[in-house]
């Protein structure tokens, strides 16, 4: 299977809950628990950009809206494949702040605190792909800004996306959302060998929340 499945997999579910939503659009409420589903390209810069080339990342995250806010707390697998293979995971918590923008529809930013850690699988003799490390890990501080399209959707749909478009089992509340976001990372060698490397990650993710009244 491609290493960019989760992604394709994410692009067609939310193209067929953006459709269904587009006709069923629901105000705004004010609170709830939700989940989130997301994947989407990975640029890296800075020094560790140097090392290692672009990539991907699939997110999941667990949030309570309450009025203008929502607090997610989540975890993000990654991986940069262009020069070497390296794959990690980063985990943290998301707080946005969410603005109305017309009827079913939300703009948002948000601040990110988190933490990354990076395996080089492909040079695990030299590190080359991590700058003489095998592994890295650091904390992070972002940021991004985001909107989304909210309604009602059929729950089976995030199964299998055809359900969105028959009239089989309950709705429940949904929005396709698209961020844009930079993440700040000083990466340290997990066995202190060499010097931390300073990473600028800018994603982009599309997906789509799913749960109570968001």
């Amino acid at each position: 299977m491609s290493r960019r499945s989760p992604a394709a997999l994410a692009a067609v579910t939310a193209l067929a809950a953006a459709t269904t939503l587009m006709t069923a659009i629901a105000p705004a409420r004010a609170d709830g628990h939700y989940f989130t589903f997301g994947a989407g390209p990975d640029t890296v810069t800075d020094e560790l950009g140097a090392f290692t080339g672009d990539g991907g990342h699939v997110r999941l995250a667990v949030g309570h809206r309450f009025g203008a806010f929502a607090v997610e707390g989540f975890i993000a697998p990654q991986f940069l494949d262009e020069k070497a293979t390296v794959e990690g995971v980063s985990y943290g918590v998301d707080v946005r702040y969410v603005v109305p923008l017309t009827s079913g529809v939300q703009g948002y930013v948000r601040g990110s605190m988190s933490r990354m850690s990076l395996q080089d699988y492909s040079w695990e003799d030299e590190g080359r792909a991590l700058a003489g490390a095998t592994a890295r890990s650091g904390r992070g501080l972002g940021g991004g800004v985001g909107v989304q399209l909210r309604g009602k959707v059929r729950a089976l749909g995030f199964l299998y996306w055809p359900f969105f478009f028959l009239p089989l089992g309950p709705k429940v509340d949904a929005a396709l959302y698209v961020d844009h976001g930079v993440d700040f990372y000083r990466l340290h060698d997990v066995d202190d060998r060499t010097d931390a490397l300073d990473a600028k990650i800018t994603r982009f993710t599309i997906g789509f929340n799913v749960g109570k009244d968001f």
